[in-house]
């Protein structure tokens, strides 16, 4: 018996006739047959070229709907930490603003006390412009100046019948913008130049001095008198005398 024929049929233990291979009963004495596996098919594999890629891992693409699920839960993620990080933002922007921190107290009183300051400076200011339109209400034009025994008087022309306390302002006002001079108001202007050349010449008796103008015209004067202490700026009316330093 030939190796081939061997290998294509299977003998009976019991009886030891031939049967074929494929045989599942013995054909002379019908025991069963052993059975016999046929021999593995080597399998053809061929190995890859070095450059080719190989996409036995690699997952298949997502559809468009799986991108856009992917998508919106991304967005909705960002979107709750935005708004948990405003939340957080504006919690302590209030505490910030309930709770004033000493600096700002003090930037609080001082801006209060600019303020007040501010207040009082434009409560003067009122009160010193209120105090030019009265004095300029006063004062109708300043007459000539002139020199006698080395003191230079100037000289004011104000209305009639002017109350003593706007006086005294006036007097007050003219002192401080001039602190050197001495000043007369009068209230008519009509003997003045006689009154001058008078006070000039003295005692020359080629001028004459105006009494009765000089005593119901001339309403005031500035003049610095003698003290012990060196002297002090004075107004004085017909009737007062009120210390100007």
């Amino acid at each position: 018996m030939s190796s081939s024929e061997s290998s294509e049929s299977k003998f009976c233990e019991k009886c030891g006739a031939q049967n074929a291979k494929a045989s599942l009963i013995c054909s002379n004495c019908g025991e069963k047959l052993p059975w016999v596996d046929s021999e593995p098919e080597t399998p053809n594999i061929v190995a890859p070229e070095e450059d080719s890629p190989t996409f036995a891992n690699t997952p298949a693409p997502a559809s468009s709907e799986e991108r856009n699920a992917k998508r919106n839960t991304l967005w909705g993620i960002i979107s709750i930490a935005g708004v948990l990080l405003l939340s957080v933002f504006f919690a302590n922007t209030s505490k910030t603003s309930e709770t004033p921190m000493e600096g700002d107290n003090t930037e609080r009183i001082i801006a209060n006390d600019d303020a007040a300051a501010q207040g009082v400076e434009d409560q003067t200011e009122r009160q010193g412009e209120s105090d030019n339109r009265r004095r300029s209400g006063i004062i109708i034009k300043e007459l000539d100046q002139y020199s006698d025994a080395g003191v230079t008087w100037r000289n004011f022309l104000i209305r009639k019948n002017v109350d003593r306390s706007d006086l005294i302002l006036l007097a007050q006002e003219l002192h401080r913008v001039d602190p050197n001079s001495f000043f007369k108001l009068v209230d008519d202007d009509s003997e003045f130049r006689e009154y001058i050349d008078w006070e000039i010449n003295y005692p020359n008796s080629s001028y004459p001095y105006p009494e009765g103008w000089a005593t119901n015209h001339i309403i005031g004067w500035i003049i610095h008198a003698s003290d012990t202490n060196g002297g002090h700026w004075e107004f004085i009316d017909h009737d007062v005398t009120v210390p100007l330093d």
